[in-house]
């Protein structure tokens, strides 16, 4: 599993205590783990729906809402991102990996949106040696593919 913590100054940084790779077309066998803090400026950012954005080897943008895991650890909140095929189709630098934290609050005259944008960080794929699709034919009674999850 590897850490992701937003510090005080909004940077994003990774800690990696275990040495984890991830490798070209995992899929969910390893987290991403991200400390938020619990608060920032005055809002409780327990509050606020979590975003992670990043640019895959492809050039392609992709943006996943993150679950709040519960776990905390001195001031810090813990969400998780399940780690598919779409962040390890291809072998190489995941771009741009940063975090949108959003809060919308209806109690005034006009709704007002609250949102915090994190320093930008990046991540290496390391290419595997499966040349495999996703998918495989499996020959027996149904027929039919089937998604392979590989570890």
């Amino acid at each position: 599993m590897l850490n992701f913590k937003l510090n005080p100054d909004k940077s994003l940084s990774i800690s990696n205590p275990q040495g984890t790779k991830i490798y070209q077309n995992d899929n969910l066998i390893d987290k991403l783990r991200v400390w938020i803090p619990k608060s920032y400026a005055g809002h409780d950012l327990t509050e606020f729906a979590v975003v992670l954005n990043y640019l895959t080897p492809g050039n392609i943008p992709h943006n996943e809402q993150l679950k709040q895991q519960g776990e905390e650890k001195e001031n810090y909140i813990s969400y998780i991102f399940d780690v598919g095929t779409d962040f390890t189709a291809i072998a190489g630098e995941i771009k741009d990996i940063s975090l949108l934290l959003t809060k919308q609050d209806n109690s005034g005259e006009k709704p007002v949106i609250y949102k915090l944008h994190s320093g930008t960080t990046s991540l290496t794929v390391y290419p595997s040696t499966d040349i495999n699709n996703y998918t495989i034919e499996i020959v027996g009674e149904s027929g039919g593919e089937y998604e392979v999850v590989e570890f």
